[in-house]
């Protein structure tokens, strides 16, 4: 994939996050008032990714496998350890960045002002290792009514010189989600759909 192929793959990729995330926001209001733990939140983030993904995608929660023989996917290659994804829009089963589209973690508890420095790693090295198109930590907080998700964002960097190892890229360090406008017409949308 060229560098300028994979840019608009990430934008279209984070686009159906920030879809599904509006989703959320406006059907499961009632998730995010009563605390619920992430993996309430993201089994229904999953749910409204799905009706924004290209049906060529897969999405799968805490999809902990790769290739065709079902490796282990691994974080770090030295400690050998875990990498489970909170959500992933991929191909099941085939490797390389162009089966990997998007790779996500998600945190109910945000800390300020950078979010958790063990997902940030996470989504870097999702990039870096298994080779994911774009990778975000979302925090998904909310204030009284309020509601205002956050995210870092990563890309891999360019095609590394010969026998250097791969990269990632900041392209977003604790960016909203959403603008002011977007959120009033969330707001908007949330209410009508409470009225039904």
């Amino acid at each position: 994939m060229r560098a300028d192929e994979l840019l608009d793959a990430g934008q279209v990729a984070l686009m159906w996050l920030r879809r599904a995330l509006g989703d959320l926001y406006v059907h499961d209001w009632a998730l995010l008032r009563y605390g619920v733990g992430e993996r309430a939140l993201t089994a229904r983030l999953a749910h409204h990714l799905v009706a924004h993904v290209d049906p060529m995608w897969h999405v799968d929660a805490e999809y902990d496998r790769q290739g065709r023989k079902g490796a282990m996917k691994v974080r770090d290659r030295a400690k050998r350890t875990r990498m489970q994804p909170d959500l992933v829009v991929h191909r099941r089963g085939l490797r390389g960045i162009e089966n990997n589209r998007l790779f996500v973690e998600v945190k109910r508890r945000w800390q300020q002002p950078a979010g958790d420095a063990d997902d940030i790693d996470k989504v870097r090295q999702a990039v870096i290792e298994h080779r994911y198109q774009v990778a975000a930590a979302v925090g998904i907080s909310t204030t009284g009514r309020g509601f205002s998700p956050v995210w870092t964002v990563y890309v891999p960097s360019r095609r590394p010189r010969s026998g250097t190892r791969r990269k990632a890229t900041l392209v977003g360090r604790t960016e909203a989600v959403f603008d002011e406008a977007e959120l009033v017409a969330l707001e908007v949308a949330a209410r009508q759909a409470g009225a039904d």
